[in-house]
């Protein structure tokens, strides 16, 4: 209809390189008028936020707003869609009793506030129509977190029915070596599972020790097996799976959990004439001597942590400017280390073990750096281009081998790269990302038969100025759908983008060249054809062919009318 929204909350944050959490805000008023201003150039991502419409089914109420130019004075309206109903009861599993104030919410991270059931576990949320595949975040004192999936929500809405189990409590005493109770310990129970039915379902718990020694943690699922992390600052950090008989009660007894002094690992990172190398990341992977001492089941796939480092996420550390790196407050176990970083093909690699408290500080990792790819990348004014990526092929394809970042001189550096001849390209930004339809684009200019060991290179990046276009189909009415490609010979290829409900297409593409713009009818289907248009009678037109013209960033608007296509008759 039209309509304006007031009060709805739009919010611009810069794209890529990211700035931490900044962010700028304006409310809409009566009128549905916004206005940001004072914004620095540059790219950002618009997001919008409304309490009287749901999320966009596509990039979550996201648009893209990229390449805001110094000085410039860009208008953005926003359509925002009428919302369906999620409604649903929460009830209790075993009693089939309903539970009066469950907290229920759209997804797991979603802008969008909880709503509460009522006495009769009943709620109701407002979704996209045509959502599909998503969960519901379902919380309740004594039962713990669930995660729902939503397959598809139809205009007239959906109604969901879910069940909760209640939930029990684990409890133990955390002490020393010597059997002393350890006070302040941070405890954290988790657990991950993820199947095709019911989605994600994660579970993070957090309790800290009495004078004592003692824990209790609450709400912990039924049906997830746990893992348990304990933490101080004093003591090596510990890490128990929860016993086999974990799903046999209510009430799970840990015992005495006990905590080690802490262990180390230090050393540096050389290449192969013992040089030092700063600034890389070197990853840490584990296996606790004790963390199977509770006898946990073996049956994979049912809730145990196993994800990077010791199961609970990634450990790393960078190497200073004389390549040392540190990791401590480990336990005793045996432990895997991989140094690199972006710009370099190859890591070097290393095993080793730990006893209690032992101290490691002579460790060294080998790194073979092998050949390089130097260079700089600029623009038409030979001016540098900071986090511009560079990234290497191999021969005639885009199987990625490395890629980095350019410095704040536009210079690139990657290493490691075996002897041999590769495929390299750079682009002004990582994934330079448009407006368009929420479609991320990209231009990358291509050099082919760069040999390891180059170096001196100078990449110069194209200016690029705004692309503009209709498509058409053959009877004049605009296409929604389109795909629009944009590329030239043998150097580069450039974006694709969607174009929207009124035909149009805008891309960002060099101003100095002649360009292939290429358009095709919507949607191919799995076996490469093209998906079938409905024409104005409500019929399938299948004839619809894909079109090209040539142009350059910054030509006038484009018209790409997709011609018939003309059928011949076979034997």
């Amino acid at each position: 209809t039209s309509m304006p929204v007031a009060n709805v909350i739009v919010r611009l944050t810069p794209g890529y390189p990211r700035q931490g959490n900044l962010r700028y805000e304006a409310i809409s008023d009566q009128d549905g008028k916004y206005q940001i201003l004072n914004l620095p150039p540059g790219d950002y991502n618009l997001r919008v936020q409304s309490a009287t419409h749901p999320p966009s089914p596509q990039r979550s109420a996201k648009f893209n707003f990229n390449t805001l130019l110094s000085g410039e004075y860009r208008e953005r309206d926003l359509v925002l869609r009428a919302g369906s109903v999620i409604s649903g009861t929460v009830t209790n599993a075993e009693l089939k009793t309903p539970i009066a104030g469950a907290k229920v919410k759209l997804g797991i991270t979603s802008d969008q506030p909880e709503v509460t059931t009522d006495a009769d576990g009943y709620f109701e949320l407002l979704s996209s129509p045509g959502y599909e595949n998503q969960s519901l975040t379902v919380r309740a004192k004594d039962f713990g977190n669930f995660s729902v999936k939503v397959f598809q929500v139809p205009e007239d809405g959906v109604e969901v029915f879910v069940a909760l189990l209640p939930a029990r409590k684990a409890s133990g005493r955390v002490v020393d070596q010597h059997g002393n109770p350890i006070g302040e310990v941070h405890i954290c129970a988790s657990a991950y599972d993820h199947s095709p039915q019911h989605g994600e379902q994660i579970e993070n718990l957090r309790t800290m020790t009495q004078p004592d020694g003692t824990f209790e943690i609450r709400n912990l699922r039924q049906d997830l097996r746990h893992s348990l992390l304990l933490g101080h600052q004093d003591y090596a950090t510990a890490i128990f799976d929860f016993p086999l008989e974990e799903w046999d009660g209510m009430q799970l007894e840990l015992g005495d959990l006990p905590m080690e002094p802490p262990a180390s690992i230090q050393g540096r990172v050389v290449d192969l004439e013992d040089m030092p190398l700063p600034h890389l990341w070197v990853l840490l992977s584990g296996e606790p001597a004790h963390r199977d001492d509770l006898g946990p089941s073996q049956d994979p796939g049912q809730g145990y942590l196993a994800r990077e480092g010791m199961g609970f996420g990634r450990i790393s550390a960078r190497t200073n400017s004389d390549g040392r790196f540190v990791f401590s407050n480990l336990p005793s176990g045996q432990y895997w280390l991989s140094a690199g970083a972006k710009g370099y093909a190859k890591r070097g690699n290393l095993e080793l073990s730990l006893k209690p408290g032992e101290e490691k500080d002579q460790v060294e990792i080998k790194f073979d750096r092998g050949l390089a790819i130097q260079g700089v990348v600029v623009n038409s004014k030979g001016d540098p281009l900071p986090e511009a990526s560079v990234t290497i092929h191999q021969p005639n394809s885009f199987n990625q081998l490395s890629y980095t970042l350019c410095d704040s001189q536009g210079k690139f550096e990657i290493w490691g790269i075996p002897a041999g001849e590769y495929r390299l390209t750079a682009s002004s930004g990582f994934r330079r990302r448009t407006e368009l339809a929420g479609t991320p684009l990209f231009w990358e200019m291509i050099q082919e038969g760069v040999a390891a060991g180059t170096g001196g290179m100078r990449i110069e990046l194209p200016d690029l100025g705004q692309l503009r276009g209709k498509v058409l189909g053959p009877n004049g009415v605009p296409v929604k759908g389109a795909l629009v490609s944009v590329s030239f010979e043998r150097e580069g290829f450039g974006p694709t983008a969607v174009t929207l409900p009124d035909g149009s297409f805008t891309i960002l593409a060099p101003t100095n060249r002649s360009l292939f713009i290429q358009a095709y009818p919507p949607n191919q289907n799995d076996n490469g054809a093209f998906a079938p248009i409905i024409d104005d009678t409500g019929k399938v037109d299948m004839s619809y062919f894909s079109t090209e013209v040539r142009a350059s960033g910054g030509s006038p608007e484009l018209t790409l009318h997709l011609p018939k296509l003309i059928l011949g008759s076979g034997e």
